[in-house]
């Protein structure tokens, strides 16, 4: 039996201006919304998201993507998640770059 493509609702459009939002399925492109969510996420939004995928879920879909976070997000996600101290910490966040950091 095929996966179900289950959509977002519609108030999350907005958080993913840059990509085709009615192709998103919640399932198949989980790390990319969770990560996108817990990145630029409103409370409603954030809310729909521990809702929908649960803690351990939302754990790994930040887990894969955690090269993509800042550093300050993690840090709220870790807590919120009692993560320990060093969680995320052997995959640097989004590294530092433009005229004034060396790449």
């Amino acid at each position: 039996m095929p996966a179900r493509n289950v959509c977002l609702p519609a108030d999350l459009r907005f958080l993913f201006w840059d990509v085709t939002f009615d192709d998103l399925a919640v399932e198949q492109n989980r790390d990319f919304i969770v990560a996108r969510i817990a990145e630029h996420g409103t409370d409603a939004a954030i809310r729909w998201l521990r809702g929908t995928y649960g803690e351990a879920a939302i754990a790994q879909a930040l887990e894969s993507r955690c090269h993509l976070l800042s550093a300050g997000t993690l840090n709220v996600w870790r807590l919120w998640l009692r993560k320990p101290e060093d969680w995320c910490a052997t995959i640097p966040s989004r590294p530092l770059r433009g005229r004034f950091w060396k790449s």
